[in-house]
């Protein structure tokens, strides 16, 4: 363990003594049977699952300390920290050490960044802001580090950020050290990186470079937030400059909401060439031109529809998706709904199809029941249901349960359920093959603001002596994954 590390061990358990508010969070966890990567001594460290995150407000300073493990690291592989410090009077705020940042919509900067997605359409536009931040989450920091420091404050009628950063990273950016070939290559790229943005009124002015062994690469754009010629009005668009090319992207949308109805209509383009380090898609998917289009509408009677649908150009084949959900509540204790996504690239075609239910009965109990199928292509297709239950006793002790079955002819039929997370974390599973899925969660208040928490996943797959892929791989058909948190706030 470096020294760095060491000495941000000593100020998460010092500085909780001294703040005068916040919260304290530990998560472990592992998984049964070991790990392929355990059992060949492939791996540096053991079998469970590390969290650390300490977040504490000093008067008008703030601190986020993280230290985190993934199966097969050493014990606190990551340690990071940061700190902002606020002068509300002056309109002041700067924040140094790992950090998060977003600049507009993300397609200027954006930390951590998610331009692999495809977002598609929503009844409410991306928002445009101005932000930094300390990294709170190991996601954040793991595989490709913001570190760095940053100042926000105003001026009359203008507002401005900057940042300044130079973060060692990994050149694979996925985050994991347990082999020696990954040990050796942690944090072997530097990259050194600039940001503004500013503001007034409803026009914001941004900029990004950022220099590093792999290539550098630059982005300027313009967004606008505001109304014009009667109707709301958000979009952005910037261009981006890596070794000798040059490529532009942009998005805008069209917004209103009325008494029953919100509504968001786009255009897009994103392509292949525009500089992605660094940045998010906001909306629509990667393409040389796109548009799309998503509403909301409540038209009373307890009914619900949400829909959208995308269309995306490209050189080598057009993209396109659509979605549409209808919910009903029956009675003030039961509700229906039924949910439709169909998506077409590259002359493949995917949907899928899920029907929801849930019933309150009684005080502190939900009963939620979903079905699923899905289809990819002509000949692969997969069905999946699930069933959740979940119990408040005593208004304090929350219980909860799960059970799901599914079979799929391959991973492009896979099926999605959701996960028992932790309170405030959201997640879902995706299983394909043949199998089934239990789950069980557990949540205790222990008084003084503390709580004990702890979930477990139990996958069981037919006709299979393994599951899993490379290091990650267990044997048999089954693995069981268990975890405990506690948390505390100060």
């Amino acid at each position: 363990m470096t020294r760095g590390r060491r000495l941000a061990l000593v100020l998460l358990l010092l500085l909780p003594a001294a703040a005068s508010c916040g919260d304290v969070l530990f998560r472990l966890g592992r998984r049964f049977p070991d790990s392929r990567g355990a059992l060949d001594g492939i791996w540096a460290g053991d079998q469970f699952e590390f969290l650390h995150r300490t977040r504490l407000a000093l008067g008008r300073f703030s601190l986020v300390l993280v230290a985190e493990k993934d199966r097969g690291e050493e014990w606190c592989d990551l340690v990071s920290a940061g700190a902002t410090f606020e002068d509300s009077i002056r309109n002041v705020r700067a924040t140094a050490g790992w950090l998060r940042s977003k600049l507009g919509s993300g397609l200027i900067l954006s930390h951590p960044s998610g331009w692999s997605g495809a977002p598609g359409m929503e009844a409410k536009p991306p928002a445009l802001a101005s932000k930094l931040e300390p990294a709170s989450s190991a996601g954040c920091s793991d595989a490709e580090p913001l570190t760095g420091a940053g100042v926000s404050f105003r001026a009359g009628r203008f507002s401005f950020l900057a940042i300044g950063a130079s973060s060692h990273i990994d050149p694979s950016g996925e985050g994991l050290h347990r082999t020696e070939s990954e040990l050796a290559a942690e944090g072997s790229v530097r990259e050194d990186l600039l940001g503004f943005r500013t503001v007034t009124g409803c026009w914001g002015l941004g900029a990004a470079a950022a220099d590093d062994p792999r290539g550098g690469w630059s982005r300027i754009g313009l967004d606008f937030d505001g109304r014009l010629a009667g109707v709301e009005l958000r979009a952005e668009a910037a261009v981006g400059f890596q070794g000798s090319e040059m490529s532009e992207a942009f998005w805008g949308c069209i917004h209103e909401r009325l008494d029953a109805v919100r509504f968001c209509v786009g255009v897009f383009r994103h392509p292949d060439d525009f500089p992605s380090r660094r940045s998010a898609l906001p909306i629509g998917m990667d393409c040389d031109a796109g548009a799309g289009a998503a509403f909301v509408w409540k038209p009373g009677a307890g009914w619900t529809a949400e829909g959208s649908v995308t269309s995306a150009l490209r050189r080598e084949a057009s993209r396109g998706s659509a979605e549409l959900s209808i919910e009903k509540r029956m009675t003030p204790a039961f509700d229906m709904g039924i949910r439709f996504r169909g998506t077409t690239r590259d002359e493949e075609d995917s949907f899928r199809l899920l029907g929801s239910s849930s019933w309150r009965p009684a005080g502190g109990v939900v009963l939620s029941t979903a079905v699923q199928r899905t289809g990819a292509g002509r000949s692969s297709s997969g069905t999946g249901a699930e069933a959740r239950l979940k119990i408040l006793l005593d208004g304090e002790l929350t219980v909860r349960v799960a059970a799901a079955g599914f079979v799929t002819d391959d991973y492009d039929s896979r099926v999605y359920f959701g996960e028992l997370s932790f309170p405030g974390d959201f997640g879902s599973v995706q299983q394909w093959g043949e199998g089934f899925y239990l789950q069980a969660a557990v949540a205790c208040p222990v008084g003084g603001g503390s709580s004990i928490s702890g979930r477990m996943g139990y996958l069981r797959k037919g006709s299979v002596e393994s599951i899993g892929e490379g290091s990650d791989e267990t044997d048999g058909p089954s693995r069981l994954d268990a975890t405990l948190q506690f948390q505390s706030v100060i």
